[in-house]
């Protein structure tokens, strides 16, 4: 389960959690489920089995160490292959725990609003590239600006990327964009590889008329200012060195630019931005 729009960082700003009661002293903000699973056997007989205390049961070992709408998702990808085949049947459950019936004294109602999804219609694809490192940034003297600027090497997007650790990949994805990334990577096991996500470079200039505006940082670095408190931020640990592939499942951004960087050396073998969306069809 996913903190959602409830019970991460988001639902402060929101009051998602007054909405329907838990919040304020005492609050838990605990995650629940309340489903039902539609079985259809071989013979085509059907079974339903509702969430209850004596079928159902949990477990909080999971690669998805941590999660939230506006800091992100972290995912570690050496849990996925211990608990890999958790959702087979044969699976063997006898270190999950027993699940508690919660009372939820709201009312419940079908949505009736468009379901988010991933529109992959809308996948968008880098149009440039550049990697730096912090130990090159120029001066504001040697830069011309307030803020100094990073010292940019260009690389080719249509082709792997080598990202060596302490270097910084800024991608560009061509336009703004809510979603979040999909990648190809390799790397050695234990390797962790964060991405940021912005949407706009500084440009190394103050704002002359707003204290509190222009760059918070040299030209090419990520414009976070606009972001205010926010993380978002999202890691990923391998766990060993094949092709893998991240897309974080529990949280979005809005974004253009990503930036990429990694505790070892790391191969980056293809990007692309995924679009998240609850629009239908067109009606206009």
């Amino acid at each position: 389960l996913g903190k959602g729009w409830y019970a991460g960082n988001i639902s402060s700003v929101g009051a998602y959690q007054d909405v329907i009661g838990d919040s304020g002293e005492g609050a838990t903000n605990e995650l629940a489920l309340i489903a039902k699973l539609a079985i259809t056997y071989a013979d085509g007989s059907t079974q339903v089995i509702d969430t209850n205390q004596n079928d159902w049961k949990s477990s909080d070992y999971s690669p998805v160490t941590a999660n939230d709408y506006f800091d992100g998702e972290s995912y570690d990808a050496n849990i996925a292959k211990k608990v890999a085949g958790w959702n087979n049947v044969g699976y063997d459950t006898s270190n999950w725990s027993n699940v508690t019936e919660g009372n939820y004294v709201g009312k419940l109602h079908s949505s009736t609003k468009a379901v988010a999804r991933v529109a992959e219609e809308y996948t968008q694809h880098p149009v440039s590239a550049f990697t730096y490192n912090d130990s090159e940034t120029l001066t504001p003297e040697q830069a011309g600006n307030d803020f100094g600027a990073v010292t940019k090497h260009d690389v080719d997007i249509s082709k792997d990327i080598t990202l060596k650790a302490g270097d910084k990949l800024i991608v560009d994805m061509g336009q703004n964009m809510v979603g979040v990334t999909n990648l190809s990577i390799s790397g050695p096991q234990g390797a962790t590889m964060t991405l940021r996500h912005a949407e706009m470079l500084n440009d190394g200039r103050k704002n002359p008329t707003l204290e509190s505006g222009g760059s918070d940082g040299p030209k090419d670095t990520l414009y976070m200012r606009a972001i205010t408190n926010a993380k978002v931020t999202d890691t990923y640990t391998f766990s060993d060195d094949a092709t893998q592939t991240f897309q974080p499942s529990f949280t979005y951004h809005g974004f253009r630019y990503v930036e990429i960087t990694a505790d070892q050396d790391i191969t980056i073998h293809n990007i692309q931005g995924k679009v998240i969306t609850a629009v239908g069809e067109q009606t206009g």
